[in-house]
């Protein structure tokens, strides 16, 4: 590796050399010499100072024997051949984690590989989660780049091509999100942008050198990172899920496939969640950013892109397991979207009413501009059920879920207790008068009572859920006047396999 005067000046820094180096300075040098030899480093005794000259540029280092530095100069030679030997090796097995802390022994400042998708696929460990800034924190967490931080420094510096082939420098001031300037070399292979490296300016500010041998790494890595883009797309086809959703031919084989992976059963209960992004950001590679973090963070889901959206479908409950909770409070704080929930439903087949109540109350909260970044459906439920112009079978997939699941088992199975919940309710939740309308003792009215109340909880002490409770009564009611006692409700619109 040929070495440039900056390069090993960098190396030498901890002497307080004097340094007289062009800006320009380029990458010729092979090794060091006592006498002079072209594109070689020469060095010799000038009064107090050993000089370093490498084709008229000069680091003069002070009060140290001649013996001493060309030892020094010399052995970073040597170092930078390990060094591009280990990253090469690093490299075919594909460790940027390995790659990244490797290549921080040379440039001494924190780094950070990123992917096409903002995916970050190294960094620098030895500068811990909360030692750069905010967005450093974020990465170390999820993985990803923060939303907030990619219009940031989009708006930032809008002079700065940031996407175009080659590297950049930037200077951002003190901010929580991003404290340091740095450079940012964004890679490509065959005129496609495939990843991104970033180095910060946090041990000292960062020079020609570093700039040298940043796009020397770059070049390292363009064509490991381009062949990765290129697999990554080749298996990023059309998901069944977002085709079973959407109301398409499906492949069913392939659908039992996919949740055969995930270990889902077609008769569990299912939730869906919709990350909305602003038209600013719904595009690539922010859409691809927030589809991958997911997948990373959230275990045994699908994610999906529904553009500008992404869809999040799972066979347990988002909105309420602490871990979700958690990472979506994060995801919300540092990102620049909107999140809703579907109610949850049994079964595979009535998915396609979760992306439809998930959309209704992004469109709701939007009507009604409302300002928080999370919302439910549940919460616009009774919206729904009496402004919605959509089909009875979909105002039956909005009634209270718990309501819902009573009435189902009441129908398929001949279970009391939904009878008991409207006669509880018609009687002002008196279990004396509604153990007395359904002829039964005031013991045994008593316990259905408390079944019911282990089911819904202190719910129903909550006049806007009791008015819930009371309008899906009343869906429910009306769907059995109109499609008859024994009918269920299905799924609308209805996905149906694709032809043999």
């Amino acid at each position: 590796m040929k070495l440039s005067m900056w390069m090993i000046a960098n190396q030498l820094i901890s002497l307080d050399p004097v340094l007289e180096i062009s800006p320009k300075a380029p990458a010729v040098l092979n090794s060091a010499r006592l006498a002079y030899a072209t594109n070689c480093v020469y060095i010799f005794q000038e009064g107090r100072y050993v000089v370093c000259n490498g084709e008229g540029d000069l680091i003069k280092i002070p009060d140290m024997e001649i013996n001493r530095v060309f030892e020094l100069v010399q052995s970073i030679f040597d170092t930078y051949e390990d060094w591009t030997e280990n990253l090469q090796r690093y490299l075919q097995w594909m460790d940027y984690q390995k790659f990244m802390d490797e290549a921080c022994k040379l440039f001494k400042n924190p780094m950070v590989l990123l992917d096409a998708n903002n995916k970050m696929l190294g960094m620098t460990r030895r500068y811990g989660r909360d030692s750069i800034d905010r967005e450093w924190a974020y990465l170390w967490d999820y993985g990803f780049s923060s939303l907030n931080a990619i219009a940031f420094m989009a708006q930032k510096h809008k002079e700065y091509p940031f996407a175009i082939h080659g590297q950049l420098s930037y200077q951002w001031g003190s901010n929580e999100m991003l404290n340091y300037a740095g450079m940012s070399n964004c890679l490509y292979f065959n005129n496609i942008c495939c990843g991104r490296v970033n180095l910060l300016a946090k041990e000292r500010d960062l020079n020609p050198g570093d700039s040298q041998l940043l796009a020397y790494i770059s070049t390292l890595l363009e064509p490991y990172l381009g062949q990765m883009y290129y697999a990554n797309a080749a298996r990023s086809a059309n998901s069944v899920f977002l085709n079973l959703i959407s109301g398409k031919p499906y492949d069913s084989e392939k659908l039992r496939r996919q949740m055969g992976y995930l270990n889902w059963q077609m008769e569990d209960s299912y939730q869906l969640a919709v990350i909305q992004l602003p038209e600013s950001t719904a595009k690539n590679p922010c859409l691809d950013a927030v589809t991958q973090l997911i997948g990373a963070q959230l275990p045994g889901v699908a994610v999906l892109r529904q553009d500008p959206n992404v869809l999040i479908l799972a066979n347990y409950d988002l909105e309420n397991t602490p871990s979700c909770q958690r990472f979506f409070h994060s995801l919300l704080e540092n990102n620049p979207v909107v999140l809703a929930f579907s109610l949850p439903v049994s079964g595979l087949m009535h998915i396609p009413m979760l992306y439809r109540q998930a959309e209704y109350a992004l469109n709701r909260r939007a009507q009604i501009r409302q300002t928080a970044s999370m919302c439910s459906f549940q919460d616009y439920a009774v919206d729904y059920m009496i402004l919605s112009e959509d089909p009875l079978d979909g105002k039956v997939f909005a009634c209270m879920p718990q309501v819902l699941r009573l009435w189902m088992l009441k129908r398929l199975k001949g279970d009391v207790l939904f009878d008991t919940l409207v006669q509880y309710l018609d009687h002002e939740r008196s279990i004396a008068r509604t153990s007395q309308a359904m002829f039964l003792h005031k013991n045994t009215g008593a316990y259905r009572i408390k079944k019911l109340e282990g089911l819904l909880g202190d719910h129903l002490d909550d006049p806007k859920v009791r008015r819930y409770c009371q309008i899906s009564l009343m869906v429910l009611e009306l769907f059995e006047r109109t499609a008859g006692p024994d009918a269920l409700p299905g799924a609308f619109p209805f996905a149906p396999p694709e032809e043999p």
